[in-house]
């Protein structure tokens, strides 16, 4: 009988160990598999990290291509004013040589009209 107490006292440590163990490895697999579902989150997150900064290169070249267009584009239309500023400048000396053709014109045109009223009076 002794014998028999002593190997339930030896089995019930022995139960409790296995139930030990069972918890254990539940515990073990159910940490397995959320660090299994932890890593494919980062791996994930990564991936979404590597596409974000993909794009973001990509937007910057294009702000890059955009400014130097903005640049060339403020440059031509620089030209294009200094252009228009000389066109308006040689138009404005045109009109006021125009301005003065037309008044020698009307200087001449009276002189000749002068000529011709001294030639009819010394024709009388």
């Amino acid at each position: 009988m002794g014998i028999t107490i002593l190997l339930r006292r030896l089995d019930k440590s022995n139960y409790k160990l296995s139930q030990i163990k069972r918890f254990t490895g539940k515990v073990q697999e159910e940490l397995n598999g959320i660090a299994l579902e932890e890593i494919g989150s980062v791996k994930d997150a990564g991936i979404d990290l590597e596409i974000s900064l993909k794009q973001t290169r990509k937007l910057a070249n294009e702000v890059h291509s955009l400014n130097e267009e903005s640049r060339q584009l403020l440059e031509s239309i620089k030209t294009n004013r200094d252009f228009l500023d000389s066109v308006a400048r040689d138009l404005k000396e045109v009109v006021q040589l125009s301005s003065e053709i037309r008044e020698e014109s009307n200087a001449i045109q009276q002189g000749l009209l002068r000529m011709e009223s001294g030639k009819k009076k010394s024709n009388f």
